[in-house]
């Protein structure tokens, strides 16, 4: 079980959560419960172009979460900044390319 204790400007909310749920976190690592609505809202405020969006899994290790929170104290893109590593990609194109022989 996870505790979870939530502020808003209504109140402070606190409970437990029963196995595992999805949760969103924005750039500037605010974290949201997951669901298409929200996700929905979150690129239309941003006014990001659909074609835009690329859906990509990491699997965050000590490492990354160090990552991220040095990020975060210098920055305001924590998750991009913390996770540039795993986040670029190599070109794919430039390690398939034939190497050219050339015979005498």
């Amino acid at each position: 079980m996870l505790e979870v204790k939530l502020e808003s400007q209504r109140g402070c909310y606190e409970g437990y959560v029963k196995g595992p749920r999805a949760y969103m976190a924005t750039d500037d690592l605010v974290l949201t419960p997951w669901s298409p609505i929200s996700a929905f809202h979150l690129i239309n405020h941003l006014e990001i172009p659909l074609n835009d969006l690329k859906e990509k899994l990491v699997t965050i290790g000590v490492k990354e979460c160090l990552s991220i929170l040095k990020a975060s104290l210098i920055s305001t893109s924590a998750l991009t900044n913390g996770l540039c590593q795993l986040l670029t990609e190599v070109k794919e194109e430039a390690s398939k390319k034939p190497k050219l022989t050339r015979r005498i």
